[in-house]
């Protein structure tokens, strides 16, 4: 290597550096308070209680579909949508949560 090529990388690496100081500073890279909270478990008991409802409901939906010769597809189709969105609602109300603990 000559010396244009280690004056390269060395710039190059001073770029690099310089760029993830600037997005830590903005909390973009490195560990904020979004990554910390995805570790923890969810505080609000109500959101995970409409979560486990919801997976409940979509186990026992789908089971109860192999009984219906006539809308089988139909009943199983709907009762697994209609679980997804009832765990989309918990996990709103978790993330509503979290916003209301962050703003404190």
């Amino acid at each position: 290597m000559d010396k244009d090529e280690m004056k390269t990388k060395v710039s190059i690496n001073k770029l690099e550096e310089e760029k993830k100081s600037e997005l830590e500073a903005m909390g973009i890279y490195g560990e904020t308070k979004g990554s910390k909270h995805q570790k923890e478990e969810s505080k609000n008991i109500v959101a995970s209680m409409i979560k486990v409802l919801a997976v409940i409901g979509g186990i026992l939906g789908a089971f109860s579909s192999f009984f219906m010769e006539d809308f089988m597809m139909i009943y199983l189709i709907v009762s697994i949508i209609s679980a997804i969105f009832i765990y989309a609602i918990g996990e709103v109300i978790d993330l509503l949560q979290i916003i209301a603990d962050n703003t404190k």
